[in-house]
């Protein structure tokens, strides 16, 4: 908003010396700039006023905002009225003669978009549409508000924010405003690429910069990105429109559109220094004269103002910043600007790493056709060099060599930065790209075969837009089978992908919520079903694809019974989905982690919660276990459906529908047991019979105690001892030392096999472990948290560690000797200084001794319980139940059983039967009888 009040006091100072002078020709046009620019945040400010999403709660800003955006447009608007100069006015027919070629463009932009303007928003895209959204709905119209909620995701993004928040205020909780915002800047964008073509790069016929735009709108990342709510794909459109302006000499809009870029994301200012550095070096090189000389000349052009004021504004956000943006808080980097140099623990800093390097390249120069791009852009310089024909060629180095400034300093930034290797970040680089091949292509090569050329590029891209059909990405990074389709994780290799964002390169990423909605359809889902993801899902930083949280951000997406509509929504009155991963139902957790010790506390767990169906869905995105695996292992613990599946164009999702085994075992308390038996068979005796497939022992309660207590190692009661203390957890004094128990850190692992060849684990391109893990609680494996202890803050270190034959955390690591580099990057929260007297002020024990034994009592009569059924007396023979009076009360004790169980689930009771337990009338008469008897001796005899 002080920019706002900035062009405000510039605008009344223009208007003033206007009017002094009588209001020359080029006054009008500098006017007219700034009524663009105030209609602009005139139209912020009244989607705003009128949004019943936006608090309006502070009166005065509202009102003083009103003053400053009115006031002056008013105003403006007047002065250009009234000084206006009559123009013959153009019949319609001679309207659409002469803009044929724009308006075609406007409709291919339109209707090659507007069917996917609805996009249900996933992954990163989802955290930035929430981010509008919550930015949206705090506004109150001060500049406080504004500067608080409109940097989305710790990035400078205020100008971004601030467009498409004129969308999310019109249609609040729908991103249809949102995209359309999108829609009519890739529109205007589109049309002044056209001109660009047209005159400023190169003088050019209409229909060959029809091509030009054309190749550039179908190119399968910038088409891909469009749906997606982030700064990356309007940057290119923020770019585009500050060179239109320059070309047209309008400095005040092309000040407005660098801005924009610049307060879009950390990135923005290396694309306009990039452009800017080149295009005065291009103008130093076109001019005639002493270097001197061609120097001050360019200084005084009002082209390098304009570079110098957008740079001049982001150094102002900068020094109020203190730095580049917030994400210096991190916790897996200290600084976003340091050097890390070849360090395989970099992440989000600068460094050398040649994985890093080589994506990077890849992804500029090979995927998505961009391969033909390199080709054709390699010959025509050959062609262009080898026949001098920079003598008489028509290309306009100077006004083209900014274009190439923002692919070099872009291109370089990206590939030192060591950051997520997601391709939607290079729409910035392979937009300009492609301008550069075909301002050469246009100037080397005869009209006729240029045209062949690129009607070729524009069919292969349209293409690659819905399938993976570009054989050689599809070689340097192997397909994911989904179905009748494939598709590639990008930048990643063995598609370990954290996230989704990787398979964001052409349209295809758009199937996935496609085919969730479907499923979500075809089940009728309810308020009482719960899905489980097959697999791991977004490496366990969220919960799926679907609805997630991230590094304490929310995902927004629900599901609206009424219109059968999966979308992003804060509407607190649509379905909430509970979901969960197999992987975390199995307690899996980060490589550093020991494998689940009590599969059966997070199971029990998990089940607790399940009111009705559980919908099991398998993705590749996601699971790394063969689909047969996961159902073997849920079967112990669910009644399965047959397998059911959904398609949109070729990539299937599997799914199916379980309920919850039914509790029937025959026990009184424990009545069905669930996962592997956790004592060891040789330390318990007597008698046991089997259920769901496990053991359940009968003892004598005083005959095992000693057996049981001492299974209870000292270390277990240790880890259960830190665990109950980390609602205590503090946050840490300044200063260093060692690692203790109870302290909770963040984490960056680099892992190496027994060769010295890097592991790409996960994130980035070269894929680091990034992990926050909590000591003394018997999470972390025991010989590295032994490592850990004699480390502090700051320090890195190698353990050398031999994995379990079974590692459920990360199977490829089974059985393997891997070296781990670790780096101790925070010190997250601490335990505070515990002794008897805080034992007994705060846990009422006398002592922290007294308080360890009563844990273990805990412990013996707790963890085992489950597999022990406690009797004094010997298990009683057959008795003769149908003498019985109650016969038919017992026997059909288990149907009633079952339909109560239905009836709960919403499901009719001869379905469960039929397609999830699966058991006919015989077996179901057996187990009636089976059942029968228990109740029977349970009643009569009291066994």
């Amino acid at each position: 908003m002080r920019t706002v009040y900035l062009i405000v006091a510039i605008a009344i100072f223009l208007t003033i010396y206007v009017l002094k002078n009588k209001i020359k020709k080029v006054s009008l046009k500098v006017l007219e700039q700034f009524r663009i620019v105030f209609g602009i945040m005139l139209l912020f400010y009244i989607s705003a006023l009128l949004s019943p999403s936006s608090e309006k709660s502070d009166i005065f800003w509202v009102l003083l905002d009103a003053c400053l955006l009115w006031i002056p447009f008013i105003f403006l608007s007047i002065i250009i009225y009234g000084n206006r100069e009559k123009k013959a006015v153009l019949t319609f027919r001679e309207y659409c003669f002469e803009w044929k070629w724009q308006m075609l463009i406007v409709s291919i932009v339109f209707f090659s978009r507007i069917w996917f303007i609805n996009s249900v928003q996933s992954w990163d895209s989802s955290e930035y549409y929430y981010a509008i959204m919550k930015a949206c709905q705090n506004f109150n119209f001060s500049p406080s508000s504004f500067l608080k909620y409109f940097g989305l995701l710790s990035h400078p993004s205020y100008g971004y924010g601030f467009l498409i928040g004129i969308g999310e205020f019109i249609t609040p909780g729908n991103v249809i405003g949102v995209l359309s915002v999108v829609m009519v800047l890739t529109i205007f964008a589109s049309v002044k690429l056209f001109h660009l073509f047209r005159h400023y790069w190169i003088e050019m016929s209409q229909f060959q910069a029809f091509l030009g735009t054309i190749l550039c709108l179908t190119f399968p990342l910038f088409w891909g990105t469009f749906s997606c709510v982030m700064p990356d794909y309007l940057m290119l459109i923020f770019f585009i429109l500050m060179i239109a302006y320059i070309a047209e000499k309008k400095w005040i809009l092309s000040l407005f559109w660098g801005i924009v870029l610049c307060f879009s994301k950390e990135i923005g200012i290396v694309l306009v220094a990039g452009y800017f550095a080149f295009s005065f070096i291009g103008y130093i090189f076109n001019e005639r004269g002493r270097i001197l000389c061609r120097i001050k000349k360019v200084f005084k052009m009002s082209e390098f103002i304009v570079g110098i004021c957008i740079g001049f504004s982001f150094v102002i956000y900068m020094l109020f910043n203190r730095g580049i943006s917030q994400w210096k808080h991190s916790v897996y980097y200290s600084e976003p600007l340091s050097w890390t140099g070849s360090s395989a623990l970099s992440y989000n800093t600068f460094g050398i790493q040649k994985e890093n390097i080589l994506i990077r390249l890849q992804e500029y120069f090979i995927v998505d056709f961009a391969w033909i791009i390199s080709g054709l852009l390699i010959i025509c310089i050959c062609v262009f060099v080898y026949t001098k024909q920079w003598n008489c060629t028509k290309i306009k180095f100077s006004h083209i060599m900014g274009i190439i400034g923002e692919l070099v300093f872009y291109g370089v930034f990206m590939c030192i930065y060591i950051t997520s290797g997601a391709t939607r970040y290079n729409v910035v680089f392979c937009i300009p790209y492609i301008i550069i091949c075909y301002v050469f292509v246009m100037d080397v090569f005869k009209t006729r075969h240029s045209y062949v050329i690129v009607a070729i590029c524009i069919c292969l891209f349209v293409g690659q837009s819905f399938r993976s059909i570009d054989l050689v990405t599809n070689y340097l990074f192997s397909p994911l089978n989904l179905g009748e389709n494939k598709m590639n994780c990008i930048a990643q290799s063995d598609n370990l992908n954290p996230g989704g964002d990787y398979y964001i390169y052409n349209l295809q990423y758009r199937v996935f919520d496609k085919n969730i909605s479907k499923m979500f359809k075809n089940i009728g889902l309810s308020e009482t079903d719960t899905i489980l993801v097959a697999g791991n899902s977004y490496i366990e930083c969220t919960t799926n694809s679907t609805i997630a949280s991230l590094n304490g951000r929310h995902m927004d997406k629900k599901w609206d019974m009424e219109n059968q509509e999966y979308k992003n929504t804060l509407d607190e009155s649509l379905l909430s989905i509970p979901t969960k991963s197999t992987n975390s139902l199995w307690g899996l957790k980060t490589i550093l982690c020991r494998d689940v010790v009590n599969l059966n506390e997070n199971i029990r767990s998990f089940l607790d919660g399940v009111q009705g169906r559980v919908i099991v869905y398998f993705s590749p995105i996601y699971q790394k276990a063969s689909e047969h695996e996961i159902l073997e292992e849920l079967e112990k613990w669910f009644y399965i459906g047959e397998r059911q599946e959904v398609e949109t164009d070729g990539v299937k999702l599997y799914y199916y529908e379980m309920y919850k085994k039914i509790e029937v075992s025959g026990l009184e308390e424990n009545e069905f047991f669930l996962g592997p038996t956790l004592i060891e068979e040789e330390v318990l005796e007597g008698d046991f019979f089997e259920s769901g497939g496990n053991k359940i022992f009968k003892v004598n309660k005083e005959e095992i105690f000693d057996k049981l207590n001492s299974n209870i190692s000292t270390s277990m009661v240790d880890q259960n001892y830190y665990k109950s203390l980390l609602k205590f957890a503090q946050e840490p004094e300044s200063g260093t030392r060692v690692l203790r128990p109870g302290d909770t850190i963040a984490l960056t692992v680099a892992c190496f096999d027994e060769d010295g060849k890097y592991i790409n684990t996960g994130y980035s391109p070269k894929g680091t472990v990034l992990a926050t893990v909590t000591l003394g609680i018997g999470d972390v494996i025991e010989e590295i948290e032994t490592e850990l202890y004699k480390h502090g803050v700051g320090e890195q270190f190698e353990v050398t560690y031999i994995f379990p034959e079974l590692y459920r955390n990360y199977p490829e690591f089974s059985g393997k000797k891997i070296r781990l580099l670790i780096q101790i990057n925070k010190l997250e929260s601490e335990l505070p200084e515990i002794n008897d007297e805080f034992i007994m002020e705060y846990l009422n024990c006398e002592s922290i001794e007294n308080y360890k034994n009563m844990l273990r009592e805990s412990m013996l009569f707790g963890e085992y319980s489950d597999q022990l059924i406690y009797t004094t007396e010997t298990m009683m023979s057959e008795v003769d139940l149908e003498s019985s009076e109650n016969y038919l009360i017992y026997k059909g004790s288990l149907q009633m059983l079952i339909e109560e169980y239905a009836q709960k689930c919403k499901i009719e009771s001869d379905e469960l039967i039929e397609q999830f337990i699966k058991i006919d009338s015989d077996e179901l008469e057996n187990l009636s009888i089976e059942y029968a008897k228990y109740l029977y001796k349970q009643d009569v005899i009291g066994d």
